[in-house]
């Protein structure tokens, strides 16, 4: 049997950068309120995150590993990549941009992680780039623009597409079932769909039914 050897620092776990057909990535954890937990308990080991690029299979890790440094799932949108971090020591929430091939990179935006409540569920979408977080009743748009309001508890977020926020929400009475809950950017719903809705890298939006 041929195989490749990838070091990936003792990290197990490869996923796939969404939005990427050619960067994955491996990460210590990218549960965010998980670490934020373990940093208040004074547990949370050194976080690393790497990049793997298929399908050469080199590695980059664009970021050094620091003491309270905490990462969440990168994005890709348009070529570029979009890394999330969460600095628990030093009370920060960054977004950083990087070309496709990592050799730059640049401070998006920052704000202090003091600023909300915790950081459960706290992720990046596209597309634009956007940052938020959601509970079970409750959905925070945080950057970049912000608004915060009420959703069921069986709507899950799903991505963003241009000024239009797309929930999952399931029932399973009389039987399972699932539709796509449309809202604007203030939350108000304009169009419920019956079904799962896809939107593919090329634009495309397939509707499951």
């Amino acid at each position: 049997m041929e195989y490749r050897i990838i070091d990936t620092k003792g990290i197990r776990t490869l996923m796939p950068v969404p939005g990427s057909s050619s960067w994955y990535y491996a990460c210590t954890d990218t549960d965010l309120y998980e670490t934020q937990q373990l940093y208040q308990d004074h547990a949370l080991p050194l976080q690393r995150l790497l990049f793997i690029y298929y399908p050469k299979g080199c590695i980059c890790e664009p970021i050094p590993p620091e003491e309270g440094l905490c990462y969440g799932e990168p994005v890709c949108i348009n070529d570029r990549l979009y890394i999330l971090t969460v600095h628990f020591g030093n009370d920060r929430i960054c977004i950083l941009e990087a070309d496709h091939d990592l050799q730059e990179m640049r401070l998006l935006h920052e704000m202090q992680c003091s600023s909300i409540a915790d950081c459960y569920n706290l992720r990046l979408s596209g597309s634009p780039l956007t940052l938020y977080r959601q509970e079970a009743h409750l959905f925070e748009l945080l950057w970049p623009e912000y608004s915060r309001f009420a959703i069921a508890p069986q709507e899950s977020f799903d991505h963003r597409y241009n000024d239009s926020l797309l929930f999952t929400k399931w029932t399973e009475e009389p039987e399972y079932r699932e539709e796509t809950v449309i809202r604007n950017l203030q939350g108000e719903i304009t169009e419920v769909l019956d079904g799962p809705l896809f939107i593919l890298p090329d634009g495309q939006k397939w509707l499951m039914q």
